[in-house]
């Protein structure tokens, strides 16, 4: 199986892709990947990332948390 790999902007719904050349008459499977439109905000993660080591928890307790989940 041969297959090929193109980053491209779509500006609209017909594109031109020259490396298909090679592809001409033969059954193709093509798959569209676009980017995600929201990202996580760095903000949202920094105040997320600022509780680390801040929960006081004894070890027992922690124990007792990782045995619950054992899978």
């Amino acid at each position: 199986m041969e297959a090929i790999r193109t980053n491209i902007l779509v500006n609209s719904e017909t594109i031109t892709i020259p490396q298909l050349k090679k592809f001409i008459g033969k059954k193709v499977e093509i798959i569209c990947l676009g980017e995600e439109k929201t990202k996580k905000s760095p903000a949202r993660l920094k105040k997320f990332f600022s509780l680390a080591g801040k929960i006081k928890m004894s070890a027992k307790k922690i124990n007792e948390l990782r045995e619950l989940s054992k899978i």
